[in-house]
């Protein structure tokens, strides 16, 4: 009884470690026109994290390949600081209501659960697109 309490603890242990080191890269491609920046659409992929720095640079080749007509992109990942944010990504959408300009604002964000994920995606896409109509939909949700 002792043995098979052991090997379930351990198994739970590898288990949660192996979810944390589990490295979601998202890159948003902007085009720029006129002044006016219009998320395009965006990329995500997920990979080890000791494949970290390869996996990113394939999402942003990928960003490149699929939208070229984007001069700029902004790039996420679900680790803020070192700090593990979760394994569930969600993209979110509003219109990009800057005067003179039109197009959308998009955010991407990293969570526990979707409610979570929606709230940093939310938070993000308002520091980068602070003009936005506020009518947020959720473009993308999963859990990796």
């Amino acid at each position: 009884m002792r043995t098979a309490a052991s090997a379930f603890s351990l198994l739970l242990l590898v288990a949660t470690s192996n979810a944390d080191e589990l490295r979601i890269h998202a890159t948003i491609a902007i085009e720029m026109k006129a002044g006016c920046a219009n998320a395009v659409g965006f990329v995500m992929e997920a990979g080890a994290a000791a494949d970290s720095g390869r996996v990113r640079k394939q999402v942003q080749e990928q960003a490149r390949a699929k939208y070229p007509q984007a001069r700029n992109s902004l790039h996420a990942d679900n680790y803020m600081k070192d700090k593990y944010l979760g394994n569930h990504a969600v993209v979110v959408a509003a219109t990009n209501t800057k005067p003179g300009c039109s197009g959308r604002a998009m955010g991407v964000g990293f969570g526990k659960d979707e409610a979570a994920a929606r709230k940093d995606a939310e938070r993000l896409m308002g520091r980068m697109f602070p003009f936005n109509d506020g009518k947020v939909k959720v473009e993308f949700s999963k859990a990796f």
